[in-house]
C-alpha cells in the first residue's frame, strides 16, 4: 500500500490487512503522532519511521513504544530487519515466504548436523524452513551461549550464526569456542549480518571465520556455502 500522507494511512489502515507502516519522519508531528498512536496501538501495527539526520539520541517526536528510525538512504538489509522486527509475533510462520525456488538439485549429506543460533524470528523461519527442504538434522538456538553450552552436550558439523545476538554476539562465540577446542576438532562456522560493511568482513577474517553471508539470504546461497564449508571441513580431517 502506497500512500502521501498520515491521513490517508491512517484511512487504509482500517481497510487492509497493513502489519507494518513505514512513514517519511518529514511527516511525523504531534497531532499527527496522537492519531496514529491510537490506530497503531489498537491494532498492533508496526511503525518504521524514515529519516535523514538521525543521530544517535534522535527520536522524532513521541513515537509509540517499539518504533524502528531507519535512515536515509536506505539499504536494503537494514529495511529487511526494520519490517521483520516489527511484525506482530506468530505472523512470521503462517506468512513468510521462503526462497526456495532456485535450489535446484544441490544437495547436501543427509548426515549432517547443524546448530543454528539467530535471534531475529523471521530470517530464524527462513533458515529452518531452508533447512528442512535439504533434510539435514539441525537445532536452533537464540544467541552465542547456547551455542556454546549446545556444542558441549552433542556433536555437530556446522555452526551457522547471526553476527548481532544478544548475550553474546557472533564473533566472540567463535572466539570463546576456538579458545576451548583444539585445531583438528573444530567445525566450521558460518557468520551471517545485515552489515555489508568491509570492516564487518574483515573483523570476521580476522577472528578466523572463513564464512559470511550478508542478509537477507538466498536458499541457493546459504545450502551452497553449507556444501562448501562442510566440504572442505571434512577433506581437511581426512589428510
Amino acid at each position: 500500500m502506497d500512500v502521501h500522507d498520515i491521513e490517508s494511512a491512517i484511512s487504509k489502515l482500517s481497510e487492509t490487512d497493513c502489519q507494518v507502516l513505514v512513514i517519511d519522519g518529514f511527516h511525523v508531528n504531534h497531532d499527527r503522532l496522537e492519531k496514529l498512536a491510537s490506530v497503531l496501538g489498537k491494532d498492533g501495527i508496526g511503525l518504521v519511521v524514515v529519516k535523514d539526520d538521525i543521530g544517535p539520541d534522535a527520536n522524532p517526536g513521541e513515537l509509540p513504544q517499539g518504533t524502528t528510525l531507519l535512515q536515509t538512504p536506505i539499504r536494503k538489509p537494514h529495511l529487511f530487519n526494520s519490517l521483520h522486527a516489527r511484525l506482530p509475533a506468530g505472523y512470521e510462520k503462517a506468512n513468510t515466504a521462503t526462497p526456495m525456488e532456485d535450489i535446484g538439485d544441490i544437495s547436501l549429506n543427509p548426515n549432517l548436523r547443524v546448530l543454528v543460533a539467530e535471534d531475529n524470528r523471521i530470517n530464524s523461519v527462513i533458515i529452518e524452513r531452508i533447512l528442512e527442504l535439504t533434510g539435514i538434522d539441525y537445532q536452533l538456538v537464540e544467541n552465542g551461549q547456547e551455542i556454546l553450552d549446545s556444542l558441549d552436550k552433542r556433536a555437530y558439523d556446522l555452526v551457522i550464526l547471526d553476527m548481532q545476538m544478544p548475550v553474546l554476539d557472533g564473533i566472540e562465540t567463535y572466539k570463546r569456542y576456538i579458545r576451548h577446542c583444539p585445531d583438528e576438532e573444530r567445525i566450521p562456522f558460518i557468520m551471517l549480518t545485515a552489515n555489508t560493511t568491509s570492516e564487518t568482513r574483515e573483523a570476521c577474517e580476522k577472528a578466523g571465520i572463513a564464512y559470511f553471508l550478508t542478509k537477507p539470504i538466498s536458499a541457493r546461497q546459504l545450502v551452497n556455502t553449507i556444501r562448501e564449508a562442510t566440504e572442505t571441513s571434512s577433506g581437511s580431517s581426512e589428510h
